[in-house]
């Protein structure tokens, strides 16, 4: 097994070479760094991305001020901006959050979320050709995926086997909520009791995602397109669906 690691090794170092060696990867660069204008509107396009794009400081001072007013706009989460004093009593938020439960609507917030970052989170939408006669386009409703992805199911229900990969994943989501939430304090680092309740939150998050497992298809029950194609129209779909509040 260790050789094919390391082949693996030298052909990703070998691409690497070969793509900051390359000529046209040299000059690139010097083509999107001219400061005069070019004569095609495509290329100045381009340079004005590219020069958005490297210009490090500015996005570093903006830090996550841009991803924070989004979620904001979606009506705040308590895990980043805590629960507000008066719900204090029943829940394990921060004395001076924002977010509130009579505010909160889920069916909303997965639709704002859907139509402005193309994210499906417990149901999959999206459009595509009906495989049974591409004549015409269907709307798809398939089963939604765990935060890891659609092929991960196995991650979350086998905590032995993938034990080191579910550690890992908590580590990644505390650092980066971590990272969110004292953005959202004007850069104040958490203090001791902050950084053990947002853990717990984290741990929730995971076992929500677990308990979310549990209800999906597997991918190996998933491959008989006869079973997995109902069709049926929009009104017949209000049969059992319910608004989640």
């Amino acid at each position: 097994m260790g050789w094919v690691v390391g082949s693996f090794k030298i052909c990703i170092q070998k691409f690497k070479n070969s793509i900051f060696t390359h000529p046209l990867t040299i000059q690139i660069p010097d083509l999107y760094e001219e400061p005069l204008p070019s004569t095609s509107n495509s290329i100045n396009a381009l340079k004005q991305i590219y020069t958005t794009c490297m210009d490090v400081a500015s996005i570093n001072s903006k830090k996550s001020s841009e991803f924070l007013a989004a979620v904001e706009g979606f009506g705040f989460w308590p895990i980043i901006h805590g629960v507000a004093a008066e719900e204090n009593a029943t829940t394990n938020g921060s004395t001076s959050g924002k977010w509130q439960a009579k505010r909160f609507n889920l069916t909303r917030l997965m639709i704002d979320i859907g139509l402005s970052r193309a994210v499906d989170v417990f149901i999959d939408v999206y459009v595509s050709l009906d495989q049974r006669n591409v004549d015409r386009r269907l709307l798809h409703f398939d089963q939604g995926s765990v935060g890891l992805g659609a092929s991960a199911r196995d991650y979350y229900l086998n905590a032995t086997k993938y034990v080191r990969q579910m550690a890992a994943y908590e580590k990644f989501m505390f650092e980066k909520l971590r990272l969110l939430k004292e953005d959202s304090m004007g850069g104040e680092n958490l203090t001791e009791a902050d950084e053990e309740r947002l853990r717990v939150d984290v741990k929730e998050l995971i076992e929500f995602e677990k308990q979310f497992a549990k209800i999906l298809v597997a991918e190996d029950d998933r491959r008989n397109f006869t079973k997995m194609y109902n069709l049926m129209r929009l009104s017949d779909m209000q049969v059992g669906v319910w608004e989640a509040g």
